[in-house]
Protein backbone atom coordinates (compact mmCIF):
# COMPACT_ATOMS: atom_id res chain seq x y z
CA UNK A 1 0.00 0.00 0.00
CA UNK A 2 1.39 3.41 -0.92
CA UNK A 3 1.96 6.04 1.74
CA UNK A 4 -0.83 8.20 0.30
CA UNK A 5 -3.35 5.32 0.26
CA UNK A 6 -2.33 4.41 3.81
CA UNK A 7 -2.88 8.01 4.94
CA UNK A 8 -6.32 8.07 3.26
CA UNK A 9 -7.22 4.76 4.93
CA UNK A 10 -6.27 6.16 8.35
CA UNK A 11 -8.14 9.41 7.67
CA UNK A 12 -11.28 7.42 6.84
CA UNK A 13 -10.85 5.28 9.97
CA UNK A 14 -10.38 8.38 12.15
CA UNK A 15 -13.45 10.04 10.63
CA UNK A 16 -15.55 6.96 11.29
CA UNK A 17 -14.23 6.87 14.86
CA UNK A 18 -15.00 10.59 15.36
CA UNK A 19 -18.57 9.85 14.22
CA UNK A 20 -18.90 6.90 16.62
CA UNK A 21 -19.14 4.69 13.50
CA UNK A 22 -22.63 6.07 12.86
CA UNK A 23 -21.51 7.79 9.67
CA UNK A 24 -21.95 6.28 6.22
CA UNK A 25 -18.66 4.88 4.90
CA UNK A 26 -19.31 5.93 1.31
CA UNK A 27 -20.23 9.45 2.43
CA UNK A 28 -17.00 9.66 4.44
CA UNK A 29 -14.84 8.51 1.52
CA UNK A 30 -15.91 11.36 -0.78
CA UNK A 31 -14.51 14.37 1.14
CA UNK A 32 -11.47 12.40 2.33
CA UNK A 33 -10.55 11.30 -1.19
CA UNK A 34 -11.22 14.76 -2.65
CA UNK A 35 -9.58 16.84 0.11
CA UNK A 36 -6.24 17.48 -1.62
CA UNK A 37 -7.88 18.43 -4.91
CA UNK A 38 -10.33 20.75 -3.14
CA UNK A 39 -7.59 22.50 -1.19
CA UNK A 40 -5.74 23.07 -4.49
CA UNK A 41 -8.91 24.63 -5.95
CA UNK A 42 -9.27 26.91 -2.93
CA UNK A 43 -5.64 28.00 -3.30
CA UNK A 44 -6.31 28.82 -6.97
CA UNK A 45 -9.18 31.03 -5.78
CA UNK A 46 -6.74 32.82 -3.42
CA UNK A 47 -8.38 31.48 -0.26
CA UNK A 48 -5.94 32.12 2.58
CA UNK A 49 -4.60 29.29 4.72
CA UNK A 50 -2.29 29.61 7.71
CA UNK A 51 1.21 28.61 6.61
CA UNK A 52 4.55 27.90 8.25
CA UNK A 53 7.70 29.91 7.38
CA UNK A 54 8.43 27.51 4.50
CA UNK A 55 4.98 28.12 3.00
CA UNK A 56 3.42 24.76 3.94
CA UNK A 57 -0.21 24.83 5.02
CA UNK A 58 -0.51 24.40 8.78
CA UNK A 59 -2.82 21.72 10.11
CA UNK A 60 -4.49 21.12 13.45
CA UNK A 61 -5.77 18.05 15.24
CA UNK A 62 -9.55 17.81 15.53
CA UNK A 63 -12.11 15.37 16.84
CA UNK A 64 -11.07 11.73 16.93
CA UNK A 65 -8.26 12.17 14.44
CA UNK A 66 -4.87 10.82 15.43
CA UNK A 67 -2.56 13.20 13.45
CA UNK A 68 -3.13 16.85 12.57
CA UNK A 69 -5.16 17.08 9.36
CA UNK A 70 -7.49 20.05 9.42
CA UNK A 71 -6.17 23.05 7.52
CA UNK A 72 -9.15 25.32 8.15
CA UNK A 73 -8.18 28.54 9.93
CA UNK A 74 -10.41 31.45 10.85
CA UNK A 75 -9.27 33.29 7.70
CA UNK A 76 -10.18 30.23 5.63
CA UNK A 77 -13.57 29.91 7.34
CA UNK A 78 -14.35 33.57 6.58
CA UNK A 79 -13.31 33.18 2.94
CA UNK A 80 -15.57 30.19 2.36
CA UNK A 81 -18.21 31.34 4.88
CA UNK A 82 -18.17 28.23 7.08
Amino acid sequence: MTHEKNMLKHHIEDTLKAGSHLNDLEAVKVPVNEAHENIEKLLELNVKFDKDPEGRILTTKEGGHSPSRSSISEATRRAVKL
